[in-house]
Protein backbone atom coordinates (compact mmCIF):
# COMPACT_ATOMS: atom_id res chain seq x y z
CA UNK A 1 0.00 0.00 0.00
CA UNK A 2 1.35 3.41 -0.89
CA UNK A 3 -0.18 6.46 0.75
CA UNK A 4 0.29 9.86 0.07
CA UNK A 5 0.17 11.41 3.15
CA UNK A 6 -0.85 15.23 2.41
CA UNK A 7 -0.70 16.61 5.36
CA UNK A 8 1.19 20.04 7.54
CA UNK A 9 3.64 19.04 9.75
CA UNK A 10 3.12 14.85 9.77
CA UNK A 11 6.32 14.20 7.67
CA UNK A 12 9.56 15.05 10.37
CA UNK A 13 9.41 14.61 14.20
CA UNK A 14 10.80 17.91 15.00
CA UNK A 15 7.68 19.13 14.13
CA UNK A 16 5.85 17.47 17.16
CA UNK A 17 2.85 16.87 15.16
CA UNK A 18 -0.33 14.74 16.16
CA UNK A 19 -0.16 12.84 13.09
CA UNK A 20 3.39 12.15 13.01
CA UNK A 21 3.04 9.93 16.05
CA UNK A 22 -0.21 8.86 15.94
CA UNK A 23 -1.46 8.70 12.32
CA UNK A 24 1.85 8.44 9.47
CA UNK A 25 3.60 6.14 12.15
CA UNK A 26 0.61 3.43 12.19
CA UNK A 27 0.46 3.91 8.29
CA UNK A 28 4.00 2.68 8.64
CA UNK A 29 3.65 0.25 11.28
CA UNK A 30 0.73 -1.80 8.65
CA UNK A 31 3.14 -1.63 6.21
CA UNK A 32 2.27 1.34 4.10
CA UNK A 33 4.77 3.14 2.29
CA UNK A 34 4.34 7.14 3.19
CA UNK A 35 4.91 9.87 0.42
CA UNK A 36 4.86 13.23 2.38
CA UNK A 37 3.67 16.40 1.44
CA UNK A 38 3.86 18.85 3.50
CA UNK A 39 0.92 21.22 1.95
CA UNK A 40 1.45 24.08 4.32
CA UNK A 41 5.04 24.50 3.86
CA UNK A 42 4.76 23.85 0.59
CA UNK A 43 2.52 26.70 0.19
CA UNK A 44 4.90 29.10 2.29
CA UNK A 45 7.64 28.12 0.25
CA UNK A 46 6.94 28.76 -3.55
CA UNK A 47 3.17 30.11 -3.12
CA UNK A 48 0.15 28.39 -3.44
CA UNK A 49 -0.27 28.06 -6.94
CA UNK A 50 3.38 26.56 -8.05
CA UNK A 51 2.60 24.68 -4.26
CA UNK A 52 -0.43 22.90 -6.59
CA UNK A 53 1.88 22.06 -9.63
CA UNK A 54 4.34 20.22 -6.96
CA UNK A 55 1.65 18.05 -5.69
CA UNK A 56 0.20 17.10 -9.36
CA UNK A 57 4.05 16.47 -10.54
CA UNK A 58 4.51 13.78 -7.10
CA UNK A 59 1.56 12.27 -7.73
CA UNK A 60 2.26 11.14 -11.12
CA UNK A 61 6.20 10.44 -9.89
CA UNK A 62 4.72 8.66 -7.30
CA UNK A 63 1.40 6.87 -8.74
CA UNK A 64 0.27 6.21 -4.75
CA UNK A 65 -3.40 3.77 -3.97
CA UNK A 66 -4.55 6.46 -1.64
CA UNK A 67 -4.06 9.87 -1.25
CA UNK A 68 -4.48 10.81 2.20
CA UNK A 69 -5.62 14.14 3.48
CA UNK A 70 -5.51 15.39 7.30
CA UNK A 71 -8.37 18.04 7.54
CA UNK A 72 -9.26 20.43 5.22
CA UNK A 73 -10.24 24.26 5.74
CA UNK A 74 -10.93 24.79 1.69
CA UNK A 75 -7.85 26.24 -0.16
CA UNK A 76 -5.08 23.84 0.68
CA UNK A 77 -5.33 21.42 -2.45
CA UNK A 78 -7.57 22.92 -5.33
CA UNK A 79 -11.28 21.07 -5.81
CA UNK A 80 -10.32 21.00 -9.64
CA UNK A 81 -7.09 18.78 -8.67
CA UNK A 82 -9.38 16.67 -5.83
CA UNK A 83 -12.42 16.18 -8.36
CA UNK A 84 -9.80 14.52 -11.37
CA UNK A 85 -8.00 12.25 -8.97
CA UNK A 86 -11.41 10.66 -7.74
CA UNK A 87 -12.92 10.50 -10.67
CA UNK A 88 -10.16 9.85 -13.65
CA UNK A 89 -7.40 8.27 -11.77
CA UNK A 90 -6.67 4.93 -10.02
CA UNK A 91 -5.74 6.89 -6.96
CA UNK A 92 -8.71 6.50 -4.10
CA UNK A 93 -8.83 9.55 -2.07
CA UNK A 94 -9.43 10.37 1.27
CA UNK A 95 -10.60 12.74 3.39
CA UNK A 96 -10.08 12.58 7.15
CA UNK A 97 -12.08 15.68 9.09
CA UNK A 98 -11.58 16.01 12.78
CA UNK A 99 -13.70 18.87 15.18
CA UNK A 100 -16.95 17.60 13.50
CA UNK A 101 -19.13 18.93 16.67
CA UNK A 102 -17.63 22.50 15.71
CA UNK A 103 -16.52 22.57 12.50
CA UNK A 104 -19.24 20.30 9.92
CA UNK A 105 -19.82 23.40 8.25
CA UNK A 106 -16.53 23.57 6.87
CA UNK A 107 -16.49 19.75 6.45
CA UNK A 108 -19.67 19.38 4.12
CA UNK A 109 -18.29 21.54 0.93
CA UNK A 110 -14.52 19.32 0.90
CA UNK A 111 -15.73 15.67 1.50
CA UNK A 112 -18.43 16.11 -1.62
CA UNK A 113 -15.10 15.86 -3.91
CA UNK A 114 -13.14 13.00 -2.20
CA UNK A 115 -13.78 9.09 -2.67
CA UNK A 116 -13.94 8.50 0.95
CA UNK A 117 -14.58 10.99 3.71
CA UNK A 118 -13.44 10.05 7.32
CA UNK A 119 -14.83 11.73 10.68
CA UNK A 120 -14.16 11.14 14.28
CA UNK A 121 -17.64 12.44 15.23
CA UNK A 122 -20.43 9.81 14.43
CA UNK A 123 -23.46 11.83 15.26
CA UNK A 124 -22.15 13.80 12.39
CA UNK A 125 -22.87 11.31 9.62
CA UNK A 126 -26.42 12.40 9.18
CA UNK A 127 -25.40 15.59 8.00
CA UNK A 128 -23.15 14.36 5.87
CA UNK A 129 -26.22 12.49 4.33
CA UNK A 130 -28.40 15.23 4.01
CA UNK A 131 -26.19 17.39 2.14
CA UNK A 132 -25.66 14.06 -0.59
CA UNK A 133 -22.29 12.58 1.48
CA UNK A 134 -22.68 9.22 1.80
CA UNK A 135 -19.39 7.76 1.33
CA UNK A 136 -18.54 8.83 5.60
CA UNK A 137 -16.69 6.60 7.61
CA UNK A 138 -16.31 6.50 11.37
CA UNK A 139 -13.39 6.64 12.95
CA UNK A 140 -12.77 7.87 16.45
CA UNK A 141 -9.90 8.99 18.00
CA UNK A 142 -7.30 6.62 19.63
CA UNK A 143 -3.77 6.29 20.57
CA UNK A 144 -0.76 4.75 19.37
CA UNK A 145 0.71 2.39 21.97
CA UNK A 146 4.60 3.05 20.95
CA UNK A 147 4.28 6.46 22.38
CA UNK A 148 2.01 5.89 24.81
CA UNK A 149 2.11 3.43 27.67
CA UNK A 150 2.82 3.06 31.50
CA UNK A 151 6.40 4.73 33.25
CA UNK A 152 7.09 3.31 36.53
CA UNK A 153 7.76 6.27 38.86
CA UNK A 154 6.37 8.40 41.97
CA UNK A 155 2.08 9.16 42.02
CA UNK A 156 3.78 13.03 42.91
CA UNK A 157 0.45 14.79 41.42
CA UNK A 158 -2.19 14.88 42.81
CA UNK A 159 -4.23 16.08 40.10
CA UNK A 160 -3.15 17.07 36.38
CA UNK A 161 -3.80 18.77 33.58
CA UNK A 162 -2.93 18.96 29.95
CA UNK A 163 -3.80 21.21 27.61
CA UNK A 164 -4.20 24.34 26.04
CA UNK A 165 -6.27 26.80 28.23
CA UNK A 166 -9.31 27.92 26.42
CA UNK A 167 -12.35 29.50 27.53
CA UNK A 168 -14.40 26.82 29.52
CA UNK A 169 -11.53 25.28 30.98
CA UNK A 170 -9.94 27.79 32.84
CA UNK A 171 -12.64 28.27 35.49
CA UNK A 172 -12.57 24.33 36.60
CA UNK A 173 -9.06 24.67 36.92
CA UNK A 174 -9.85 27.72 39.67
CA UNK A 175 -12.55 25.54 41.82
CA UNK A 176 -10.01 23.05 42.01
CA UNK A 177 -6.84 25.24 43.12
CA UNK A 178 -9.30 26.99 45.10
CA UNK A 179 -10.30 23.85 46.87
CA UNK A 180 -7.33 22.99 48.05
CA UNK A 181 -6.70 20.24 45.61
CA UNK A 182 -2.82 20.02 45.09
CA UNK A 183 -3.08 20.22 41.14
CA UNK A 184 -0.76 21.19 38.07
CA UNK A 185 -1.60 22.19 34.50
CA UNK A 186 0.77 22.52 31.32
CA UNK A 187 0.18 23.67 28.16
CA UNK A 188 -0.18 27.21 25.87
CA UNK A 189 -1.39 30.53 27.73
CA UNK A 190 -1.64 28.93 30.96
CA UNK A 191 1.07 31.28 32.44
CA UNK A 192 -0.22 33.98 30.66
CA UNK A 193 -3.57 34.02 34.01
CA UNK A 194 -1.82 35.49 37.04
CA UNK A 195 -3.42 33.36 38.98
CA UNK A 196 -3.01 30.23 37.92
CA UNK A 197 0.88 31.11 36.66
CA UNK A 198 2.52 29.67 39.80
CA UNK A 199 0.82 25.92 38.67
CA UNK A 200 1.46 26.68 34.90
CA UNK A 201 3.85 24.45 32.62
CA UNK A 202 4.65 24.79 29.24
CA UNK A 203 3.89 22.86 26.41
CA UNK A 204 5.10 19.61 26.72
CA UNK A 205 6.67 16.79 24.35
CA UNK A 206 5.01 13.66 24.37
CA UNK A 207 7.65 12.45 26.12
CA UNK A 208 6.98 14.61 29.42
CA UNK A 209 3.29 14.01 28.60
CA UNK A 210 3.86 10.32 29.09
CA UNK A 211 5.55 10.84 32.22
CA UNK A 212 3.33 13.53 33.51
CA UNK A 213 0.52 11.22 32.73
CA UNK A 214 2.28 7.98 34.80
CA UNK A 215 3.02 10.64 37.78
CA UNK A 216 0.03 11.51 38.39
CA UNK A 217 -2.86 10.19 41.01
CA UNK A 218 -6.24 11.40 38.66
CA UNK A 219 -5.58 13.93 35.02
CA UNK A 220 -8.70 15.89 33.78
CA UNK A 221 -9.94 15.72 31.04
CA UNK A 222 -11.88 19.20 30.12
CA UNK A 223 -13.57 18.20 26.83
CA UNK A 224 -13.83 21.41 25.60
CA UNK A 225 -12.71 21.86 21.82
CA UNK A 226 -9.58 23.58 21.64
CA UNK A 227 -11.01 26.45 19.04
CA UNK A 228 -13.53 28.48 20.76
CA UNK A 229 -13.37 26.33 24.40
CA UNK A 230 -17.27 26.32 24.15
CA UNK A 231 -18.47 22.82 22.75
CA UNK A 232 -17.92 19.68 24.26
CA UNK A 233 -16.56 16.67 22.30
CA UNK A 234 -14.40 13.41 22.87
CA UNK A 235 -10.55 14.65 22.80
CA UNK A 236 -7.94 11.92 22.05
CA UNK A 237 -6.34 12.39 25.51
CA UNK A 238 -9.25 9.92 26.69
CA UNK A 239 -7.46 6.87 25.15
CA UNK A 240 -4.11 8.87 25.87
CA UNK A 241 -4.68 8.13 29.37
CA UNK A 242 -6.19 5.26 29.47
CA UNK A 243 -3.22 4.07 27.53
CA UNK A 244 -0.56 5.24 30.16
CA UNK A 245 -2.86 3.21 33.00
CA UNK A 246 -3.69 7.19 34.40
CA UNK A 247 -7.12 7.35 36.23
CA UNK A 248 -8.75 10.32 34.41
CA UNK A 249 -12.18 12.47 34.97
CA UNK A 250 -14.18 13.43 32.05
CA UNK A 251 -16.79 15.82 32.22
CA UNK A 252 -19.82 14.39 31.83
CA UNK A 253 -20.23 13.54 27.88
CA UNK A 254 -23.07 11.29 26.92
CA UNK A 255 -20.95 10.04 23.74
CA UNK A 256 -18.11 8.83 26.05
CA UNK A 257 -20.24 5.73 27.10
CA UNK A 258 -19.87 4.28 23.55
CA UNK A 259 -16.46 3.84 23.91
CA UNK A 260 -15.31 2.56 27.74
CA UNK A 261 -18.46 1.16 30.13
CA UNK A 262 -19.34 3.65 32.86
CA UNK A 263 -18.42 3.99 35.68
CA UNK A 264 -16.15 1.08 35.92
CA UNK A 265 -13.80 1.88 33.03
CA UNK A 266 -13.63 5.74 33.39
CA UNK A 267 -15.38 8.42 36.07
CA UNK A 268 -17.22 11.37 34.95
CA UNK A 269 -18.59 14.44 36.82
CA UNK A 270 -20.25 17.48 36.57
CA UNK A 271 -19.77 20.92 37.66
CA UNK A 272 -21.88 20.30 40.84
CA UNK A 273 -19.74 17.50 41.83
CA UNK A 274 -16.25 17.75 39.87
CA UNK A 275 -14.99 18.49 43.96
CA UNK A 276 -16.77 15.77 45.71
CA UNK A 277 -15.53 13.20 42.93
CA UNK A 278 -11.78 14.26 43.02
CA UNK A 279 -11.85 14.36 46.69
CA UNK A 280 -13.34 10.96 46.99
CA UNK A 281 -10.72 9.16 44.33
CA UNK A 282 -8.03 10.46 45.46
CA UNK A 283 -9.17 8.85 49.04
CA UNK A 284 -9.70 5.91 47.46
CA UNK A 285 -6.50 4.27 45.93
CA UNK A 286 -7.72 0.56 45.19
CA UNK A 287 -11.19 1.68 43.62
CA UNK A 288 -9.08 4.57 41.23
CA UNK A 289 -6.45 1.90 40.10
CA UNK A 290 -9.29 -0.80 39.41
CA UNK A 291 -10.88 1.81 37.27
CA UNK A 292 -7.41 2.54 35.70
CA UNK A 293 -6.69 -1.24 34.75
CA UNK A 294 -9.94 -1.81 33.17
CA UNK A 295 -9.85 1.37 30.90
CA UNK A 296 -6.23 0.30 30.15
CA UNK A 297 -6.94 -3.35 29.17
CA UNK A 298 -10.28 -1.88 26.91
CA UNK A 299 -7.81 0.08 25.11
CA UNK A 300 -4.89 -2.12 23.99
CA UNK A 301 -7.82 -4.23 22.83
CA UNK A 302 -10.17 -1.87 20.80
CA UNK A 303 -8.77 1.91 21.05
CA UNK A 304 -5.28 1.69 18.94
CA UNK A 305 -4.60 3.97 15.91
CA UNK A 306 -4.19 0.16 14.19
CA UNK A 307 -7.50 -0.41 15.00
CA UNK A 308 -9.18 2.64 13.65
CA UNK A 309 -6.63 2.20 10.78
CA UNK A 310 -7.44 -1.71 9.71
CA UNK A 311 -11.35 -0.93 10.11
CA UNK A 312 -11.14 2.12 7.55
CA UNK A 313 -8.61 0.34 5.00
CA UNK A 314 -10.87 -2.58 5.49
CA UNK A 315 -14.59 -0.48 4.38
CA UNK A 316 -12.52 1.55 1.84
CA UNK A 317 -11.60 -2.12 0.64
CA UNK A 318 -15.29 -3.48 0.74
CA UNK A 319 -16.70 -0.34 -1.17
CA UNK A 320 -13.80 0.64 -3.18
CA UNK A 321 -15.17 2.47 -6.56
CA UNK A 322 -14.93 1.10 -9.81
CA UNK A 323 -11.28 1.42 -11.73
CA UNK A 324 -9.85 2.22 -7.97
CA UNK A 325 -6.50 -0.09 -7.47
CA UNK A 326 -6.96 -2.37 -4.58
CA UNK A 327 -4.14 -2.24 -1.95
CA UNK A 328 -2.74 -4.82 0.82
CA UNK A 329 -1.55 -4.23 4.26
CA UNK A 330 -0.81 -5.68 7.36
CA UNK A 331 -3.76 -6.14 9.61
CA UNK A 332 -1.49 -6.67 12.81
CA UNK A 333 -3.08 -4.93 15.69
CA UNK A 334 -0.41 -5.82 18.55
CA UNK A 335 1.89 -3.59 19.55
CA UNK A 336 5.55 -4.73 21.36
CA UNK A 337 5.49 -2.16 24.03
CA UNK A 338 2.45 -3.52 26.17
CA UNK A 339 4.38 -7.10 26.53
CA UNK A 340 7.73 -5.09 27.92
CA UNK A 341 8.06 -5.63 31.27
CA UNK A 342 9.51 -2.51 32.14
CA UNK A 343 6.66 -0.45 31.28
CA UNK A 344 4.02 -2.14 33.92
CA UNK A 345 2.36 0.10 35.97
CA UNK A 346 2.38 -1.09 39.63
Amino acid sequence: MKVLLFSPGYDSPDKHSYGYYQIRSTLIDLGAKVIDFDWKENQEKYGYQQSQINFIKLCKETEPDILWQEFCMGNELHSDIVKHLTHNTKITTVLFMSDDEWRISVSLPCAKDYNFAITNHPPAIPQYHQHGIHHVIPCQWAVNLDHYYPVQTEKKYDVSFVGSAVQNRIQPIKKILDSGINIKVWGAHWNNIPELSHIAGSKVSIKEMRDIFSASKISLVLNWDGGYGNIMQIKGRVFELAACKTFQLNHEYPYLKEYYNYPSELVMYTNNNMIETIQYYLEHDAEREAITSAAYHRTIREHTWKHRLVNVFDTILNNLPKGKKKFDFTRNTTYDTIHHPSLTCK
